[in-house]
Parts: structure tokens; sequence; C-alpha cells
């Protein structure tokens, strides 16, 4: 039985980018979201290793290469509801 894909679902990763290396992946897909709105949601930002990673509370941890190092853009209308569990994920 073939499943049917919601639009939503076919907007993740529409315009994925890698970077061999990076210094963070948020501050960057922030200002591409500033700087290319119309595809900012869905946008996947890839990284082989990032230089400066920095978590919750500005801690900092290590993010050499072999990881899985990425960002997702959601723009907030489409998840009003659930966007303060978002970052759970």
């Amino acid at each position: 039985m073939a499943r049917t894909v919601s639009r939503r679902a076919e907007e993740i990763g529409r315009d994925l980018r890698f970077f061999a290396q990076a210094e963070r992946l948020m501050p960057l897909a922030y200002r591409l979201a500033l700087e290319e709105p119309r595809t900012a949601h869905g946008r996947v930002l890839v990284a082989g290793s990032l230089s400066k990673a920095q978590g919750r509370h500005h801690r900092s941890w290590v993010a050499e290469p072999g990881g899985l190092w990425l960002a997702l853009s959601l723009y907030d209308d489409h998840l009003t509801p659930t966007r303060s569990l978002f970052p759970l994920l």
C-alpha cells in the first residue's frame, strides 16, 4: 500500500547545504533565513565538523569529523501549537 507524504514533509531537506567545516550552524541558519527567506522553511545545514560548537547556556562541546552536525530551519507559523517542544528533539 502506498503512503501519502504530506506537503510539509516534502519541504524538509528541499534546500540541503553541506559545509566541510563551520564554526557554528545555528547562527549560519539564522543569517541564511534572513537573506533567503523564501527557501528557509525546511532548510537543512550539515557540517563535517564544527570549530566553535556551542549548546544551551553557551556551553562549548566537541564536534569533530565523523559526527552528524546539522541545523534545521522551520518557520513558527508551521509549528505554532508545538514550537515549545521542538528543542527537545
